[in-house]
């Protein structure tokens, strides 16, 4: 009997349908899978499976500690068959669980990318992050990855640089001598066809990153730069003389999103870049930085403001005129810091009568409360195009609960796709940390429901 029951149940596993099913098709179903665990247990159903889905679930691979860094790039080693699917490479060696930088961390972690990146196993890479308090300690793992594979990428992150980057050289940044230039000069020419770059992080204390303006990549399209200075020249020599960030702009004529904070570049500085020069359409900065850019304001998609507004020195009002002049504008990023309860009286009508073609929107208001529920969902029926809204406010006196605001003001839109709210306290620092700012949810028009089902958050201290 047990014989016959094996039997029977393989039998059972050879006619599923899943065993026959052609390779495109099971591609389908795991690209359309939401969650990591479900394409996990889709991609181990079976050895077919696994064949034909490998490349959905190993196109990205995330390291979060050195040890997932020795194993994986292990098995990677050996497994060419698995390797050459990896398109995105994010490598963090320094477990959360630990406090502190460990310095044989970014050894074992560089060196190991090293010989991977040797071996020449990752054929299909064209993303590599490296996000870590300090620099690769092996700078020749740049040189391996420039050899092996950075002459065809098309999106090159230097790295994420984190407070305990800055922290941990405070007597450089103190004598000028903090900066970057190694592997910015592997970069250098040697990525010709790369269209993204990406030095991001957050300090006080910028990191000189000025090696970016002597760099040329013709096909760029889209520059980040975090807590870094590009501009450390105290004078011009001649007076018509351009800064050198200036100049390495007008030289990328494809750019078209420009993400920078207020150590790149003083605003002033930005008011003698030509506007021929490029198609920009995305921009990511300081109001100020903004306001020096009036030629390309009728270009403008979308804007994101790093900093938060002080009311107290910014009024809705004055943010709301330089927004009319965005007049192709359909997603915008923008927090408050308000002063006082009262601050946010005419905020969102002022966005509305300035934003009128607004698809995306993500508010924050913090320090005070601002909205009260009831009327917000009222109001906010004056964008007539919303679809993504991301709200983040201090919860009003006396006010209704997240879950029923939350639900009171996706019943009152039933046009938005996606929609989020979040309450924090008055002490919450702005701007928020990014899985405040960027919620993720997902609405299925097809789904029975005809109203998008809120993602509510509750911030701790």
């Amino acid at each position: 009997m047990r014989h016959t029951y094996t039997q029977g149940r393989q039998s059972t596993r050879r006619c599923s349908p899943l065993n026959t099913a052609p390779g495109d098709i099971l591609i389908e179903i795991a690209n359309s899978l939401g969650s990591g665990s479900d394409l996990l247990n889709f991609c181990l159903t079976s050895g077919h499976v696994f064949a034909h889905t490998s490349s959905v679930l190993y196109s990205t691979v995330t390291l979060n500690s050195v040890e997932q860094c020795i194993d994986t790039f292990g098995m990677l080693h050996r497994r060419h068959d698995i390797a050459r699917h990896v398109r995105k490479l994010v490598v963090r060696p320094q477990s959360k669980r630990r406090l502190g930088h460990i310095f044989s961390d970014t050894d074992t972690a560089s060196s190991a990318v090293r010989e991977l990146a040797s071996s020449m196993r990752l054929d299909a890479l064209t993303r590599f992050v490296w996000d870590a308090d300090e620099m690769p300690y092996h700078d020749d793992m740049w040189f391996a990855l420039r050899m092996g594979y950075l002459t065809s990428w098309t999106y090159w992150v230097l790295s994420h640089l984190k407070p305990g980057f800055y922290e941990n050289h405070v007597d450089m940044f103190m004598n000028g001598e903090c900066s970057i230039p190694k592997a910015l000069g592997y970069a250098d020419q040697s990525m010709p066809e790369s269209r993204r770059m990406q030095i991001d992080g957050h300090s006080t204390l910028p990191a000189d990153a000025r090696h970016v303006v002597q760099g040329q990549w013709p096909k760029l399209q889209k520059l980040t730069l975090g807590d870094v200075s590009i501009d450390w020249v105290s004078a011009i020599a001649n007076a018509g003389q351009k800064r050198p960030f200036i100049s390495f702009l007008e030289t990328h004529p494809n750019l078209q999103s420009l993400n920078i904070s207020r150590h790149t570049i003083e605003p002033i500085h930005l008011a003698s870049l030509t506007p021929e020069t490029m198609q920009l359409t995305s921009f990511t900065g300081t109001l100020q930085q903004l306001q020096a850019l009036p030629h390309f304001h009728h270009k403008l998609t979308s804007v994101t403001f790093r900093e938060p507004m002080q009311t107290r020195e910014v009024s809705a009002l004055a943010v709301a005129g330089l927004l009319q002049s965005l007049t192709e504008l359909t997603e915008l990023k923008i927090s408050f810091m308000l002063h006082s309860m009262y601050d946010s009286g005419n905020l969102l009508r002022s966005l509305i009568a300035s934003c009128p073609r607004l698809r995306h929107l993500e508010l924050t208001c913090g320090h005070k409360p601002s909205f009260q529920l009831d009327s917000f969902s009222k109001t906010i029926r004056g964008f007539p195009k919303l679809r993504t809204l991301h709200l983040t406010i201090v919860k009003y006196p006396g006010d209704e609960t997240l879950a029923s605001g939350a639900t009171r003001i996706a019943k009152s839109n039933p046009q938005l796709e996606k929609f989020s709210l979040t309450f924090i306290p008055p002490a919450y620092p702005l701007p928020l940390p990014s899985h405040y700012l960027n919620p993720h949810f997902r609405f299925q028009p097809e789904h029975p429901d005809p109203l998008p089902s809120p993602v509510i958050n509750m911030a701790s201290h």
